[in-house]
């Protein structure tokens, strides 16, 4: 899943709305964060410039209060979030966090020191997940694909063992030995699969099942991961690492 960090913003004294957004990209640190302000959407700072003129939106300056600098902002009606989700998700292959505006109770208010809204993250979208019928070919599936080494090679050695050896000198040959688990869902439809295989035969699996997204733990060894990377890269595929 995209990383998290909970670490309030330290530095100058920005904005509320400004505030809160900076606060969700440092939580959502691998995530483009979409932060709605009445009726629009839109992206701060770094993502606002690297985001903004690829999404065709202008990017301008947000005036900060005195003495500290403008903030670049790009943003777009609320109602063309679908469209914006689409070219981030789908064509990028990026992560989005989506977050929405609440109005403070009058407990909350007071919490706040009377700030009127508060916005947080209630969605992350990926590619794996983007599963909103106006996004899919009916021909297609959105298929979410979770690998992982199987415990057992065979009936004498396990995977652990192997990637010991691994680790030392990962030869192309060793690394093709190495049995893996796969086990692929579509959201929308419920349909879920699994099925082991080699490495050396995972590049063809992966054509074969067109998995939007992988998903490979953060403790899997650096050989194989290299070695899943690797083969993505060239069909664009997103890599998710879960926390195990």
């Amino acid at each position: 899943m995209p990383d998290t960090a909970e670490n309030d913003d330290q530095g100058p004294t920005y904005p509320t709305v400004v505030r809160q957004a900076r606060n969700n990209m440092r939580k959502f640190v691998n995530c483009v964060v979409l932060t709605r302000v009445g009726s629009f959407y839109e992206l701060y700072f770094e993502q606002a410039v690297e985001y903004g003129p690829l999404l065709n939106l202008k990017v301008a300056q947000k005036k900060s209060k005195a003495g500290l600098p403008s903030v670049p902002m790009a943003g777009f009606p609320f109602f063309q979030l679908d469209r914006f989700l689409k070219i981030l998700v789908q064509d990028l292959n990026k992560y989005v966090a989506i977050s929405e505006e609440f109005v403070n109770d009058p407990s909350s208010k007071v919490k706040s020191g009377g700030l009127m809204f508060d916005r947080r993250v209630t969605r992350i979208v990926t590619p794996g997940t983007l599963i909103d019928e106006k996004f899919m070919k009916p021909d297609e599936n959105n298929f979410l694909l979770a690998v992982q080494p199987l415990r057992y090679l065979d009936d004498s050695q396990n995977a652990g063992d192997q990637v010991e050896k691994l680790e030392g000198s990962a030869t192309a040959s060793a690394l093709d030995s190495v049995c893996v688990g796969l086990a692929w869902l579509d959201l929308s439809t419920g349909d879920f699969f699994t099925q082991s295989t080699k490495l050396g035969l995972l590049a063809s699996s992966l054509a074969r099942i067109g998995a939007k997204e992988v998903i490979v733990s953060d403790g899997l060894e650096q050989p194989i991961r290299q070695a899943i990377s690797d083969m993505l890269e060239h069909d664009r595929r997103l890599l998710t690492n879960h926390a195990a």
